[in-house]
């Protein structure tokens, strides 16, 4: 996997399948778990759980997508481009649009309007639970304040009763 040169490289992409508890820091790079299904043209998908150091900005969520490169000749030797690999911030602000572009808040002046019109939205109690989850994840990230997430959450909750 790591310190042995690939080879006969390959460009294929890992599915993050889940992401463990940073178990120790070194300033800004962190140890954590990975579970990832690597895929590439030619070589067998495999299922991998490993440990690496990754830095505070690369630490990957469940559902992200990482580019790879795998050995096709041997196939357990992969490593993870993390120079063009998507970063947190740039999750959250990919999140953050999708609201944004969805009609909730505005960019511009950090408030909310409303443009969707009700029939355009979503009102079953899963598209609901889906809209709550999405904006308690971009408030925990910090992307909306107390205000704006209390906001988000009445119009939701007014919009699919």
């Amino acid at each position: 996997m790591f310190g042995k040169k690939i080879k006969d490289p390959v460009a294929g992409h890992a599915q993050v399948l889940g992401v463990g508890v940073p178990t120790e820091s070194q300033g800004r790079i962190m140890r954590i778990r990975l579970q990832l299904l690597i895929e590439a043209p030619g070589v067998a998908p495999q299922q991998i759980d490993t440990g690496m150091m990754v830095k505070r900005v690369n630490i990957p969520q469940a559902g992200m997508v990482l580019p790879v490169t795998v050995d096709r000749g041997n196939p357990k030797r992969w490593e993870i481009d993390w120079d063009t690999a998507p970063t947190r911030q740039s999750l959250i602000d990919a999140q953050a649009q999708a609201i944004i572009d969805a009609g909730g808040i505005d960019a511009t002046h950090g408030t909310r309007h409303d443009t969707t019109p009700d029939t355009a939205s979503p009102n079953t109690a899963d598209d609901r639970l889906t809209l709550l989850e999405r904006a308690a994840a971009l408030h925990a990230d910090g992307v909306l304040t107390d205000d704006e997430f209390a906001a988000e959450k009445a119009r939701i909750m007014h919009q699919h009763p």
